[in-house]
């Protein structure tokens, strides 16, 4: 979702759920690199450095994350997609920095590696196609945003492949939901942003009701109320960000 730190790439995650100083099993070190690393796998250090990112100390974060991709690029075969985790990592840090020019090229080298693995149409797909997406809204370049968050969509989707822009999936047999709703959000906001036509601001309000309706597919999936309520308090800036576009368009429209 726009503002959210790219997940694991998130979303969607990856999010490593350890105390400071290390992930579970490591050893607790100092800053700066005191320890090599050397001896400790490539997950742990994509973890360790997923730890430090959820901590906001982007400067271990870095380290630690080239420690994994120096590691993963000496593997004779990567079958579980080590490098493709921490370029998409490395990208996501730098994102989270406001640095889109030095994102991208890593999220578009972990999109070809995740193809690689699990083809056109998966969750990872879609996330790296959203981080892409984000990359591009950072610099103000929302044509090509537009385009790769409908390819996010398209990832997500099987069966639907419609590369239009204006053009919006009708069945919501999504591979991930939450990664799907997030998407579908940008995707209004970019629309709504654009709306220098009525056709950008009649795709953007049929993109808000697509968006409700996911949410409404997703909160009846809960069996409790209770979680029912606390998944409505997690959307609300999705409704708030709605009212805002489509009050825009009635503005515009009722002259």
């Amino acid at each position: 979702m726009p503002g959210q730190r790219a997940p694991p790439a998130h979303p969607a995650g990856e999010r490593a759920c350890t105390r400071r100083g290390g992930a579970p099993g490591t050893t607790p070190r100092n800053k700066a690199g005191n320890e090599s690393g050397k001896d400790i796998p490539i997950n742990a250090c994509i973890n360790i450095s997923w730890t430090y990112f959820n901590l906001g100390d982007t400067t271990e974060a870095l380290i630690w994350c080239r420690k994994a991709i120096e590691k993963s690029k000496k593997l004779v075969s990567d079958p579980v997609g080590d490098l493709a985790r921490a370029q998409n990592l490395l990208g996501s840090i730098y994102l989270d920095k406001h640095q889109p020019d030095s994102a991208l090229p890593l999220f578009f080298q972990a999109l070809q590696g995740l193809k690689t693995l699990f083809g056109e149409h998966h969750p990872k797909i879609a996330m790296e196609n959203s981080n892409i997406a984000s990359c591009y809204i950072l610099k103000n370049q929302t044509d090509s945003a537009l385009y790769f968050i409908q390819q996010a969509i398209i990832s997500n989707l099987p069966g639907f492949d419609n590369t239009n822009i204006y053009v919006n999936p009708v069945k919501l047999n999504a591979l991930d939901r939450d990664q799907l709703l997030g998407d579908v959000w940008k995707k209004a906001n970019l629309l709504a942003k654009r709306g220098d036509s009525r056709k950008d601001m009649e795709a953007s309000a049929r993109t808000w009701l697509l968006a409700s309706a996911l949410i409404d597919s997703i909160r009846l999936s809960f069996r409790s109320e209770k979680s029912r309520l606390f998944f409505t308090k997690e959307v609300h800036q999705i409704y708030d960000d709605a009212i805002a576009s489509l009050f825009r368009f009635y503005s515009i429209t009722s002259d």
